[in-house]
């Protein structure tokens, strides 16, 4: 990831600051009004009748205001680690239905697909998931972007069948790559500006997502958009805009017989 997404805009660290920062200043008087009382002295009193003066005040809130600078840098930077493979694919699930705070036209969902979900296997979140970018597409009109991986019969066989669910509908747009090594595409997600994650396998399974990354902060989600849009233009179009590319048709079609 590039450093430049762990850089701090002027209004991220100006909101941070100005929220924050009457919270640091009582703490420092507090901390100061506890001295006193431990002492037996006044000098909160006398900072309060201006006994201390501006340079007084100009002391506390110069020190809260460095305080709550770094506070503010953690706090807009966090990223979100989640372990374990429900575990990701629920908070995928809630990060992809954040997409309904924005109206459908000024929507983007873009995603990829991990390709290593056998036919056989039955699981209520990837259903759920499933439902919630047909529910996107279809009912939503909100513009998606979707990445596959074709490897095997039962991705051609799948692609052709959300290819057939989606043919006409201008909003949605489907590239795939070949044969790629399910490991070497993770499934990524951003959610307009809401969020983005990252979901990729580990040592102990490396044909399974065990972990997963979401990131919050508006240059990360943006750096993460980058990357997908790298993987975007490396891909073969299957469906443009609603038409399916005929060509790319064709070889997932040999590929699903």
């Amino acid at each position: 990831m590039r450093l430049t997404a762990f850089r701090m805009s002027r209004s991220a660290l100006l909101t941070g600051v100005v929220t924050s920062a009457l919270g640091s200043a009582l703490f420092a008087l507090g901390s100061l009004l506890v001295s006193d009382l431990v002492q037996g002295q006044t000098r909160l009193i006398g900072l309060l009748t201006r006994d201390i003066g501006v340079p007084g005040w100009l002391y506390v809130v110069s020190h809260a205001l460095l305080g709550l600078g770094v506070y503010a840098a953690v706090r807009r930077r966090r990223i979100l680690a989640r372990l374990g493979r429900d575990t990701a694919m629920s908070e995928n699930l809630a990060l992809l239905r954040k997409r309904t705070r924005k109206g459908p036209e000024s929507s983007l969902i873009c995603s990829s697909r991990f390709a290593a979900w056998p036919l056989s296997e039955a699981s209520s979140l990837r259903s759920s998931f499933r439902g919630e970018l047909d529910e996107a597409v279809l009912q939503e009109r909100r513009e998606v972007k979707r990445i596959w991986n074709v490897k095997d019969r039962e991705d051609a066989a799948r692609l052709e069948e959300v290819t057939a669910r989606y043919e006409g509908q201008p909003n949605v747009s489907i590239r795939t790559f070949l044969d790629l090594p399910p490991f070497l595409l993770p499934e990524v997600l951003v959610v307009n500006d809401e969020g983005a994650s990252l979901s990729f396998p580990q040592l102990r399974d490396p044909f399974g997502l065990e972990a997963c990354l979401f990131f919050a902060d508006p240059l990360a989600v943006g750096t993460v958009r980058e990357y997908f849009d790298v993987l975007w233009n490396n891909a073969r179009s299957v469906v443009d805009s609603g038409k399916v590319v005929e060509a790319t048709a064709r070889l997932i079609r040999k590929r699903a017989q």
